[in-house]
């Protein structure tokens, strides 16, 4: 993986905030669609921000995406290499 650098991380922190002006954003939007170094990483991080919120995190089956895909009848999207893999957070209230 391609270490980022330091303004594509603050730039990916605060448009996970909201916070990146609409034509940064954009083009950030852009390249996670491309860079899968960047993926992995906005990966971490909405999983790190779920664990200090409190979530609780679980993991999701690994072929979940296939199977849904398979439930609306589309194919199921191409696996990224080096990304964290598929979890969701858990509220603590059940």
């Amino acid at each position: 993986m391609t270490e980022l650098d330091e303004t594509t991380c603050e730039q990916l922190s605060a448009w996970m905030d909201g916070a990146l002006p609409a034509d940064e954003a954009r083009f950030l939007e852009r390249r996670l669609r491309n860079d899968a170094a960047l993926r992995a990483k906005w990966e971490r991080m909405q999983l790190a921000s779920a664990c200090l919120r409190g979530h609780e995190v679980r993991a999701m089956a690994a072929d979940l995406p296939e199977r849904i895909a398979a439930a609306i009848g589309v194919d199921a999207p191409a696996r990224v290499p080096g990304s964290a893999g598929p979890w969701r957070p858990r509220s603590r209230s059940r």
